[in-house]
């Protein structure tokens, strides 16, 4: 589902789902990601999506500026009083705090001090000044507790793990041989999606025009309204 903004209010488009690959199915025992890695890439009906440039090539050090983007909690941040109340990610600034196990050219994985909830999973992790995306977000370190009650509980600890740009990559190359994920003929344009789900719009040859109302036909009262007779007045 895509919420984008329209005149007048938000246009909710549906984009069918054609299939979804997991990285336990496409990583392989030679990928060297860390246990846990629960990842997925979804494949939707639909042409022209937004793309983020992924650098796989980028050094991980300590101390690197990052940020998310993403909706930790899922749609519980999303609903408000009176219904939806926001729409666009969440986005948070951190450093990196560890590269896994230990620095170098093929790290398993790295920490981030930034704090995530659950739904956060998924979120690109990318460089502020470029946009470039170095890593995906899969999971939280949380600390222990008990209640006064002795109840066992949980929270965050302000550390997050992302898996390193490389992984997403690869799966992405693996993902495109897969006849399931391949995109139909028929896929539409994301343009052309927005268009028709836009009040007063049409879709045509390839662009979106908005829609004139229909000319109201001149009757003879019409005709009167727009040329009023003028009044003599004798004195």
């Amino acid at each position: 589902m895509l919420f984008y903004p329209v005149e007048g209010g938000v246009a909710d488009i549906r984009l069918p789902v054609i299939g979804v690959a997991g990285i336990a199915g496409t990583s392989g025992a030679d990928s060297g990601l860390p246990p846990g890695a629960d990842l997925g890439i979804v494949h939707v009906k639909a042409t022209g999506l937004p793309e983020l440039a992924v650098s796989d090539t980028e050094t991980l050090t300590e101390g690197l500026d990052v940020a998310t983007a993403g909706f930790p909690m899922g749609s519980r941040a999303l609903e408000g009083p009176d219904g939806l109340y926001q729409l666009c990610p969440t986005l948070q600034r951190g450093i990196i705090s560890a590269v896994l196990p230990f620095p170098g050219r093929r790290p398993k994985a790295f920490s981030v001090q930034i704090m995530t909830h659950g739904g956060a999973s998924g979120s690109p992790v990318f460089l502020p000044d470029s946009g470039r995306v170095v890593g995906v977000l899969y999971a939280a370190l949380s600390d222990t507790a008990r209640t006064a009650r002795r109840d066992a509980c949980t929270f965050p600890t302000g550390i997050s793990y992302a898996v390193p740009a490389r992984a997403i990559t690869r799966m992405a190359s693996r993902v495109r041989e897969m006849p399931q994920m391949r995109s139909p003929a028929d896929a539409p344009d994301l343009n052309q999606l927005i268009c028709e789900n836009t009040p007063g719009h049409i879709y045509r040859d390839g662009a979106c025009y908005p829609v004139r109302p229909a000319a109201r036909p001149l009757s003879l009262p019409n005709l009167e309204l727009l040329n009023p007779k003028k009044e003599v007045v004798h004195e």
